[in-house]
């Protein structure tokens, strides 16, 4: 097979680009694949990990839309 024409295979970190590692400073664990930021807002999608489950960022509405997650 010529090397040029082959599919590139796609490596851990290239997955991890698209999927940041959870982390409780900057994401909250939420229940579903997305969250809802009001009436009129966009909806955001959620993370998700075989080993935590769905997760967004903790600031993902901004200021003016809805407390997703507390802050300690």
């Amino acid at each position: 097979m010529d090397e040029s024409s082959a599919e590139p295979a796609m490596t851990e970190s290239a997955s991890q680009a698209l999927y940041p590692e959870y982390d409780p400073d900057l994401h909250c664990l939420v229940g579903s694949q997305y969250v809802s930021c009001g009436p009129g807002q966009p909806t955001m999608y959620a993370f998700y990990s075989p080993d935590w489950g769905y997760y967004i960022e903790r600031d993902v509405c901004g200021r003016n839309g809805p407390l997703i997650c507390p802050l300690y």
